[in-house]
């Protein structure tokens, strides 16, 4: 989960430098190599850190200002949140480093 915070945390930091803020859910999943999910919650977790500020809702991203500095109440239960999620990640990218190939082409016949 560190890891995944810190590579966020840049993204956005040359988001708020660079393009006035305004991030792509998209793209910041791809840079961190997660999914869309996971950078959403990712940042809501670092605006209940006071690292920054959710300005506006996109449809397909953001717009990001500052932080606070000021800890939310809710940053443990988001911690704990984007922990399972990223967890579930982790599961499935490991069944799939190790699964058959014929079980990940046709799961169907795994079964027979």
């Amino acid at each position: 989960m560190d890891g995944f915070l810190t590579r966020l945390a840049g993204l956005v930091k040359h988001a708020l430098n660079v393009d006035q803020g305004t991030v792509r859910y998209v793209k910041l999943a791809a840079a961190a190599a997660q999914r869309e999910e996971a950078v959403r919650l990712g940042l809501r977790w670092l605006q209940a850190n006071g690292s920054l500020r959710i300005q506006e809702l996109l449809l397909d991203g953001a717009r990001l200002g500052p932080g606070s500095g000021g800890k939310s109440a809710e940053l443990p239960s988001l911690g704990v949140q984007l922990k399972a999620l990223l967890d579930e990640t982790a599961a499935y990218r490991a069944y799939f480093r190790r699964a058959a190939a014929d079980a990940l082409v046709n799961p169907d016949l795994q079964h027979k």
